[in-house]
């Protein structure tokens, strides 16, 4: 475990992001910074003034540090190797470009920015520059909508696995925005509870083979964060059935369109 000493202990952690060569970043919404450690969890550096942002969820793509900031509804860009401010975009809304209470991301194999807005119940995705692409979901109860869509991961073939805290599920969706399919929810009392974090592992897979059916070859794992209950951490494979045939993995197109959409309208307390 680390936590820091002096002014490299953290207050109230909320997202961690570690980087090939093993620093890890930590965003603190009690102090309103990132912490910077080594991969030796040798605290070096603390991002971040005073009211520059509520940093949430974290991000790395090349040289870049992608900052979820939820008080500003936006999303600001940093120098990873020295916190300076790159550039920042979105603002406070509902149309798309804009976010309302973003709270996690997640990078795509493109490169794009895909952002959980808990306040618009939906996923947008930016270029990585910060150009809206488009989004997907919408308030609702049904199939492929959201009540409180919290982490986000995209897998190598561009699919995007979701986590709704309120419905205590998962949601897949191909990368064009159809529903593939949902695991979890309400009624499975011995996984989920308030789910809020999700992420996606290639490299671990030959550890939990053995757990799997023989001829069930697992792709990559899922692991599932909840905030309450007996499991804190669920484990799922995706993968295929040796003796069954698929259709070809669609690879995500480099300029989707921006998903027409009228404001969602928030539920009655």
């Amino acid at each position: 475990m680390f936590g820091g000493v002096g002014a490299g202990t953290i207050a109230k952690p909320i997202a961690v992001v570690i980087d090939a060569d093993g620093t890890r970043y930590v965003s603190d919404t009690k102090r309103n910074q990132i912490f910077v450690y080594d991969s030796t969890d040798r605290f070096l550096a603390t991002f971040g003034v005073e009211e520059q942002f509520k940093p949430v969820g974290l991000a790395i793509s090349g040289d870049k540090l992608y900052v979820v900031d939820i008080l500003h509804h936006e999303v600001q860009v940093l120098d990873k190797k020295t916190g300076r401010l790159l550039f920042k975009f979105s603002q406070s809304g509902s149309d798309p470009g804009s976010l309302f209470n973003p709270t996690n991301i997640a990078i795509g194999p493109d490169g794009d920015v895909y952002i959980s807005e808990t306040g618009n119940f939906r996923i947008q995705r930016f270029s990585a520059d910060g150009k809206p692409k488009r989004t997907y979901g919408a308030v609702g109860t049904g199939l492929g909508a959201f009540a409180r869509p919290k982490g986000v991961a995209v897998d190598k073939q561009g699919r995007i696995l979701v986590v709704d805290s309120a419905f205590t599920n998962v949601q897949v969706f191909s990368n064009d925005g159809a529903l593939m399919l949902f695991f979890g929810g309400q009624s499975a009392a011995d996984t989920f509870h308030m789910p809020t974090g999700i992420a996606i592992d290639y490299e671990s897979v030959p550890f939990f083979q053995s757990y799997a059916h023989p001829k069930f070859q697992m792709e990559y794992l899922v692991f599932v964060v909840s905030q309450y209950g007996p499991n804190k951490v669920d484990v799922f494979a995706v993968g295929r059935m040796s003796d069954m045939e698929y259709p070809p993995d669609k690879i995500p197109s480099e300029t989707p369109p921006i998903s027409p959409a009228s404001p969602p309208t928030k539920p009655a307390s």
